[in-house]
């Protein structure tokens, strides 16, 4: 079910009280969601590292060579190469640039930098 400002509201103020290292004590302070469910909101939406900013074409290039590297099965660790995108945000992209790339019937090639 989706997560009510309220709960991320608990969920922002547990962490600032404990700290992201113990998911159990942080999930009990929430209420009605798991350890897992508190863990992934907090590192796929919440967390403000987290950058909200349009990808600029550097981070594409950089996000296609890691696929390239580590294939699109490990986002996680595609993610922990791209510093401040989550992997469902790295997930995302890529899926729409492979999308963006079949629609323009142009193969999906790393960009080049510009000049």
């Amino acid at each position: 079910r989706i997560w009510t400002p309220e709960e991320d509201q608990r969920l922002m103020n547990a962490i600032d009280a404990n700290g992201t290292e113990n998911w159990p004590l942080v999930a009990s302070l929430v209420g009605d969601r798991t350890i897992s469910q508190c863990k992934q909101r907090w590192h796929r939406v919440l967390d403000p590292k987290i950058s909200k900013a349009n990808w600029s074409r550097e981070e594409e290039q950089k996000l296609l060579n890691a696929v390239q590297k580590y294939g699109d099965k490990a986002w996680t660790t595609v993610a922990s190469e791209m510093g401040n995108r989550s992997d469902t945000q790295c997930r995302f992209r890529y899926k729409f640039l492979l999308k963006r790339a079949n629609d323009n019937k142009a193969a999906l090639a790393p960009f080049s930098p510009p000049s």
